[in-house]
C-alpha cells in the first residue's frame, strides 16, 4: 500500500503497476522490462516506487516523471526474495537466503553488509526497528535478533521461534512483532521492548505471509491457501474469515502468497 492507502502496488508479470485502491483500475504503468519484478515498495513521500527485480538490482522510479532515476547493485547472485524499508525511506533491506545483511542507503548508494552467524541459517526476513539505526532479524533456524546498523553487531536475543521463521512483520507503534513458521504452522507475537513471545497462534499460518495492525492487536494470517483470517491476539480468537460466505464471488481461486494491511488498517 501506498502511505495514504488510496494505492496499491502488484508485480505480476514483466512489469509492475499501481492500482487505484477505490476502483481497481492501473494508475501507473511501467516501461515492460526484460527483467521480472518481484517485490517492490513506495517510499514514504510517494514520489518514488523501490522495487527488486530478477536481475539482483534495486531500481528507484520517480512516479511523478514516470522514469527510472537508480539501479543499484547490492552484491546478490540470485534474486531478492524480501525487501523492507525503513520508516523514512533512506534504507532499504535486500533480502536473499543467504546469511548476510545487506542494507542499501538509497540517497548515496552505499551497501551495508554484516555477516550473521552461519549456525542461525539463512535470513528469512527482516524489520525496521522505528529509529531506523536497529534491525529485528528473522533465521531459518528459529532465532529472531536484534542487530545494529551503526556498531555491525547483534545487540540481543529475542525468544527463540520453535521453527524456521519465514515472515516478520512490525506494528507501526513498535510494541509487538508478528512473525510466522514453518513446521509448526503457528504465528508467534513478540514484545519487542521485552523480547519475549506474549501469544502464540496455533494453525494460523501456511506460507510466507502475514500481516498486523498499527496497534498490534490484531493480526491477519493465511490459515489456508486461499483464506485469510483476522485475529484477536489478547484473546487468541479468529474474529473474521475473507472471504466469508456473503463473499463469495470474491474467493480467491490460487493460493495467496501476500498479505497488505492498509495503514489505517480498514483494508
Amino acid at each position: 500500500f501506498s502511505p495514504d492507502g488510496t494505492r496499491l502496488v502488484i508485480t505480476t508479470g514483466s512489469d509492475p503497476q499501481i492500482i487505484d485502491v477505490q476502483t481497481g483500475k492501473p494508475v501507473t504503468l511501467f516501461p515492460r522490462s526484460e527483467t521480472i519484478p518481484f517485490v517492490a515498495a513506495f517510499t514514504p513521500d510517494q514520489r518514488h516506487l523501490t522495487i527488486g527485480y530478477s536481475d539482483t538490482g534495486i531500481h528507484t522510479w520517480n512516479l511523478l516523471a514516470g522514469t527510472r532515476t537508480a539501479r543499484h547493485d547490492v552484491g546478490l547472485l540470485t534474486p531478492l526474495h524480501r525487501l523492507s524499508m525503513s520508516r523514512k525511506g533512506r534504507l532499504v533491506y535486500a533480502g536473499q537466503f543467504e546469511g548476510k545483511l545487506r542494507i542499501l542507503d538509497q540517497h548515496t548508494g552505499e551497501v551495508i553488509v554484516i555477516p550473521t552467524p552461519p549456525a542461525n541459517g539463512g535470513i528469512s526476513n527482516l524489520a525496521f526497528l522505528r529509529s531506523g539505526k536497529d534491525v529485528i532479524v528473522g533465521f531459518y533456524e528459529g532465532h529472531v535478533e536484534q542487530w545494529s546498523l551503526e556498531t555491525k553487531q547483534k545487540v540481543r536475543d529475542f525468544e527463540k521461534a520453535p521453527d524456521s521463521v519465514i515472515f516478520l512483520a512490525l506494528s507501526q507503534d513498535g510494541r509487538r512483532m508478528l512473525g510466522g513458521t514453518t513446521d509448526a504452522h503457528v504465528s508467534l507475537v513478540w514484545s519487542v521492548e521485552s523480547g519475549q513471545i506474549v501469544q502464540r497462534l496455533q494453525g494460523k499460518v501456511w506460507g510466507q505471509c502475514g500481516a498486523i495492525t498499527a496497534d498490534g492487536s490484531r493480526v491477519f494470517t493465511r490459515p489456508e491457501d486461499c483464506l485469510i483470517e483476522m485475529s484477536s491476539v489478547s484473546k487468541n480468537k479468529t474474529i473474521q474469515t475473507y472471504p466469508n460466505k456473503k463473499q463469495a464471488n470474491y474467493a480467491h481461486k490460487e493460493a495467496i502468497t501476500c498479505v497488505a494491511l492498509s495503514p489505517d488498517g480498514k483494508q
